[in-house]
C-alpha cells in the first residue's frame, strides 16, 4: 500500500508539471490479488461498444471466416496479456483505480511504476474534468467515430506517459512520434502483448506529439477541438483536414434475391479494416 501511494503521488506530480492537476483524494484505490484475473466489474466492453455494434462487428468478421470475438480498438483484448505492461486500470465514470499487482512487469521495469501509472491517471484526470463516458457515447457514433474518440483518449494518455519517460531520461519530448507509430506501443517498450489497443494508443500519441511540436502543452490540450474526422486521418496524417470522410451507401438490394433485412448501419473505418486484414494473415506493411 505504501508503494502504491508513493507511485500515485509521483505520477500526479509529473502530470501537474505538464498542467494536469489531478485530485488524488477523489480516486478510490483498490489493490487486486496478484493471481486474480481482471473481471467484468473492471473491463466492461459496453462502456464503449454497445451490444448492437459488437454484434455487427462480429457478424462482419464472421463473413470473412473469422469466428473469434471482435478484435477492435475497444476493450476486447485488454484482459489478455495485460500483466505484461499494465500496473493498474482506471474504471471510467466511477473514480476508481484498481492496481493489478506489483511493479515487476516488463514495461514497469523499463519506465518505472510511476511513469507507467501516469497513463491511467490521465484517464482519471479526463474523468474528473469532463463527462468522458457521455462524450464517448454522444450522438450515436459509428464504430469508426468511436474509434476516433478512443484514440484521442488513449493517445493523450500514452503521449503524456512517454513525455514523462523522456523528461526523466533527459531526452527531448519533441522526439516522440518522429518514427513509425508502432514504436510508441507498450509492446515496443518491452511488453509482450500485441493487443488492438496498441494501435489506438500509438496513433493517438503520434497525433498529440505533432501538436506538441507546434506549440507545447497548450497545443496538446487544444488538439481536442481539432480531432480527426476518421481513423483514416490517424493512420495517414497527411489527409488531416484534406481528405474528409465521404458517405457511401449500399446498393439497393436486388429484387431477384431472397428477402433480406438490414440489421445495422455503421461505418467500420480504415482501422477496423486494417485489423481485419492482419487477422486474415496480411502482412502489416500491406494491411
Amino acid at each position: 500500500a505504501d508503494d502504491h501511494a508513493r507511485w500515485l503521488e509521483a505520477a500526479a506530480e509529473g502530470l501537474a508539471r505538464f498542467g494536469y492537476e489531478l485530485d488524488l483524494d477523489g480516486i478510490e484505490v483498490e489493490v487486486q490479488d496478484g493471481e486474480a484475473s481482471v473481471g467484468e466489474d473492471v473491463i466492461r466492453p459496453d462502456w464503449l461498444l454497445p451490444a448492437l455494434d459488437a454484434e455487427t462487428l462480429l457478424a462482419w468478421r464472421r463473413s470473412f471466416g473469422l469466428w473469434s470475438e471482435p478484435r477492435n480498438l475497444f476493450a476486447t483484448g485488454v484482459a489478455r496479456g495485460h500483466r505484461s505492461w499494465r500496473l493498474a486500470i482506471h474504471v471510467p465514470g466511477e473514480a476508481r483505480l484498481r492496481f493489478l499487482g506489483g511493479a515487476d512487469t516488463p514495461v514497469a521495469r523499463v519506465l518505472g511504476p510511476d511513469v507507467l501509472l501516469s497513463h491511467e491517471l490521465m484517464h482519471a484526470w479526463r474523468d474528473q474534468t469532463s463527462d468522458w463516458l457521455g462524450w464517448m457515447r454522444e450522438g450515436s457514433p459509428t464504430i469508426d467515430e468511436r474509434n476516433v474518440r478512443l484514440t484521442m483518449s488513449e493517445g493523450e494518455a500514452q503521449f503524456v506517459m512517454l513525455a514523462l519517460d523522456r523528461e526523466r531520461r533527459g531526452y527531448p519530448i519533441a522526439g516522440i512520434g518522429e518514427g513509425p507509430a508502432e514504436h510508441l506501443t507498450p509492446r515496443a517498450l518491452g511488453g509482450v502483448s500485441r493487443m488492438p489497443v496498441d494501435l489506438s494508443a500509438s496513433l493517438g500519441a503520434r497525433f498529440f506529439a505533432t501538436h506538441w511540436r507546434v506549440g507545447g502543452w497548450d497545443q496538446v490540450r487544444e488538439a481536442w477541438g481539432r480531432r480527426p474526422a476518421s481513423m483514416e486521418q490517424f493512420l495517414h496524417p497527411e489527409t488531416l483536414g484534406v481528405d474528409m470522410p465521404t458517405r457511401v451507401d449500399s446498393p439497393t438490394w436486388p429484387a431477384t434475391m431472397p428477402a433480406a433485412e438490414r440489421l445495422a448501419e455503421t461505418t467500420f473505418g480504415e482501422a477496423e479494416i486494417h485489423l481485419l486484414l492482419l487477422d486474415l494473415g496480411v502482412e502489416a506493411s500491406v494491411a
